[in-house]
């Protein structure tokens, strides 16, 4: 939580944050597709 509160004073920063939370976002559930997709072809 000591993250957003640095992030909180500048808005450019906010939506960096933003970003960067929803990549790390697309790659958990990339990865996890990948590891169904995997399983299910075994």
């Amino acid at each position: 939580m000591a993250v957003f509160k640095i992030v909180l004073d500048d808005y450019n920063k906010l939506i960096n944050a933003f970003y960067l939370v929803l990549g790390v976002t697309l790659v958990i559930v990339g990865t996890g597709v990948y590891n169904m997709l995997s399983r299910r072809s075994e």
